[in-house]
């Protein structure tokens, strides 16, 4: 799994997490959000070509990330390898990408991070989006 983004999960699953605590950890350029406007985040890694976190005002706890890949690809295989087999999302209107979920659920964290992949036929990964859950 890619350094940048285990880090992010790993910072996820704790308690009391800041918008802008996970846009430090994607590092590079941050513009400041709202509560109904998302952070934007330009990341150092160049594994992700932009970041999109909710809520964007920086104290607020985050409670989604979005992330665009860049270069090199990402790959269902490299996900199906850090997380087991993923669970496919019915499609809720024509053309829209095929999805699959994945779920993060390290030992005794306080939330859980649900991964929904959007990709291509191939497998390439157009689109990730990290969801905070938390484990009650």
């Amino acid at each position: 799994m890619n350094k940048t983004l285990k880090r992010l999960l790993d910072l996820l699953t704790q308690a009391n997490v800041s918008s802008i605590q996970a846009a430090r950890v994607l590092g590079g350029s941050i513009t400041p959000g709202t509560l109904v406007r998302p952070m934007e985040v330009t990341p150092e890694d160049p594994a992700f070509a932009r970041a999109q976190i909710m809520p964007g005002a920086e104290a607020e706890p985050v409670y989604t990330v979005e992330l665009t890949p860049g270069t090199p690809a990402l790959h269902l295989d490299a996900l199906s390898a850090a997380f087991g087999t993923g669970s496919p999302i019915p499609r809720a209107r024509p053309g829209q990408p095929a999805r699959l979920m994945f779920q993060h659920r390290p030992e005794g964290a306080a939330h859980f991070v649900t991964v929904f992949a959007s990709h291509d036929e191939a497998g390439s990964v157009s689109l990730l989006l990290l969801r905070r859950d938390p484990i009650v």
